[in-house]
């Protein structure tokens, strides 16, 4: 595979500002995990509590992204993103102003929704807008934008957050998001939806057993993931020690890892597809295992937030281009029953991760996690050991091959 840097540097401006936009969204959907104290000190909850912040807010997610995405099928889709950034940036106004724990409800649930649909459909526009021939770059690019909302995004959200006020760090998001909307106007060209699915592309998908794998093994990875993920600060602080600055350090070492995460996927699995999703998953595992015996050794700590890190993402980029390679008829519809199955994932992981800290302690999140990601590795063994068909083991847009199991049907993508 060529690298992007053989295409003109601005054939690669859409994806970009495609990225632009993940940047935003992955900051605001989890900058609670960093505040949670001071929100919940404002609002006379406990952590747990404020907690439900991210897991209603992704089982809002879940439920309404195929619906939405169903209703929405037929819009044009750069219109249809200017829409959901507009509505995304007055839900982040009324959070600026919330004077009562329900006016932050209503926020979430105003962003949440502008999320549903725009997760949906963002990695098949950035895999369609990629040059040809650079799919899986295209991804990469998407994952530059999520994962530097971690490393910028969401850090100095909490340091604003910490500094002034939670509010201020909404505020700020809902100004970023007036600036992304202008890039989005600016660069965005026209996209008629194209290949959306739709309800009659249901049946068709729920018949291939490649695809449920693939949204079994997601909702097993991500539920333990976020098990341990949602308290990353409280279980810094309280378990590990550290203080504020220390804990922006964390979330920083992972987001940067996730960029690294993303070149690896783009290089390294099409030449070895089946162990970079198997291996992936297992270290994720690992990490989650060890969190609590290396909590108070800040090297040990930040070792395996770059190893989850990467590793994390290497697996969700293999699993969207894999799914995306099993609905090519349906794309937006098998996209947006995978941003449904990873949603529920996060609202059980932050759910279950409450649970655990209610009646094991804070310490042993990450255990519980890990029995969830060695599930997930199960599941991604029989997927590769039962996938046929031309291709199988490959992944569209990084090789050759049609993909796993195409076969047996076609992709979201």
């Amino acid at each position: 595979m060529s690298s992007p840097q053989t295409t003109s540097w601005k054939a690669w401006l859409p994806v970009v500002s495609l990225s632009c936009a993940t940047f935003i969204f992955v900051t605001t959907e989890f900058l609670p995990v960093g505040l949670l104290t001071n929100i919940a000190r404002d609002f006379h909850k406990t952590e747990s509590e404020v907690g439900l912040l991210l897991t209603g807010y992704a089982w809002l997610v879940a439920l309404a992204s195929l619906p939405l995405t169903l209703l929405a099928a037929r819009i044009e889709r750069r219109k249809l993103l200017l829409s959901l950034l507009v509505l995304f940036i007055g839900a982040h106004g009324l959070a600026a102003v919330a004077s009562e724990y329900w006016m932050l409800v209503a926020s979430r649930v105003g962003i949440a929704l502008a999320h549903s649909v725009f997760w949906a459909i963002t990695t098949p526009l950035a895999a369609r807008l990629a040059p040809e021939g650079k799919k899986a770059y295209g991804l990469a690019v998407i994952v530059v934008g999520t994962s530097l909302a971690s490393i910028l995004g969401i850090p100095i959200g909490t340091v604003l957050g910490k500094t002034f006020h939670w509010q201020t760090a909404f505020l700020v998001v809902g100004l970023a998001a007036a600036c992304v909307l202008v890039i989005l106007a600016v660069l965005l060209p026209r996209l008629p939806a194209t290949n959306a699915g739709s309800l009659r592309s249901l049946p068709h998908l729920l018949m291939r057993p490649q695809l449920m794998l693939c949204y079994l093994l997601t909702a097993l990875a991500i539920t333990g993931d976020f098990q341990t993920f949602t308290y990353i600060e409280p279980f810094s602080q309280e378990i590990g020690g550290y203080g504020d600055k220390t804990v922006v350090l964390i979330l920083f070492a992972f987001g940067l890892a996730g960029i690294f995460g993303g070149y690896a996927n783009a290089r390294l699995t099409p030449l070895w597809p089946r162990t970079m999703m198997i291996v992936p998953l297992a270290l994720v595992g690992v990490c989650l295992a060890l969190i609590k015996p290396f909590a108070t050794s800040l090297s040990g700590i930040l070792a395996l937030s770059v190893i989850w890190g990467v590793c994390v993402t290497i697996v969700m980029l293999a699993l969207q281009l894999r799914i995306m390679a099993l609905a090519s008829d349906a794309t937006d519809v098998a996209m947006a029953m995978f941003s449904a199955i990873f949603n529920v994932g996060i609202g059980s992981g932050a759910l279950l991760g409450g649970v655990v800290i209610n009646t094991l302690g804070l310490a042993n999140v990450g255990y519980c996690g890990a029995v969830f990601l060695a599930g997930s590795v199960l599941v991604a063994v029989v997927m590769m050991r039962t996938a046929t068909g031309p291709g199988a083991g490959t992944l569209p847009g990084t090789g050759t091959g049609t993909g796993a199991g195409a076969g047996a049907g076609s992709r979201p993508g």
